[in-house]
């Protein structure tokens, strides 16, 4: 392999004998892809970025340019963006509506204020499950499962505070880190 006057392209000697030519004798190699690039190197000539226009569809150069050369419209965003302002929530405030909604029967409701709405209807139903559990249980004379059942529901109701707590810390670490809630 060795290299013709014309840099663009790699030749070997049969393919120069094969290579069609033009009235002056030289070469009329096909260019592919990997030469053009080779070419804009070379040159140090700037590949052209096209794009299309946003309202009528044509294909055209992006050099800077801010309207359409074939309808004539802006291509520059618009001035009108809506933002979405998230803001901070207070671990404090969480885990407030989470001890005193939970010990009125609403555990979860800390996690709704943090907009963990899911969880904190999952937590909700569990409580109201171990809570009804527990009545029936007292109903059914069966005091030891009372008692069992007493000391979980306890645990359970300062269990979704400590992780309200958590969760409310987690989403404004990650709030500021990237602008927007993770969930």
């Amino acid at each position: 392999m060795y290299w013709d006057l014309n840099p663009f392209h790699m030749l070997d000697k049969n393919s120069l004998n094969r290579a069609p030519q033009d009235h002056k004798g030289f070469s009329l190699i096909q260019f592919n892809l990997k030469n053009l690039d080779y070419i804009f190197k070379y040159f140090k000539i700037k590949k052209l970025q096209m794009v299309y226009c946003k309202h009528c569809g044509k294909e055209f150069a992006s050099e800077e340019i801010t309207y359409c050369p074939s309808c004539g419209k802006s291509q520059l965003q618009s001035v009108t963006q809506s933002v979405v302002v998230t803001q901070n929530k207070n671990p404090g405030t969480a885990v407030l509506i989470a001890l005193i909604a939970g010990f009125f029967g609403f555990q979860g409701i800390g996690h709704m204020y943090i907009g963990k709405t899911g969880k904190g209807i999952g937590l909700l139903i569990l409580g109201w499950a171990l809570a009804i559990t527990m009545v029936l249980s007292i109903i059914g004379g069966v005091i030891p499962l009372f008692i069992i059942l007493g000391i979980v529901i306890f645990a359970y109701w300062i269990w979704q505070a400590y992780d309200v707590n958590k969760s409310t810390k987690y989403y404004n670490e990650y709030l500021m880190q990237n602008g927007k809630g993770p969930w």
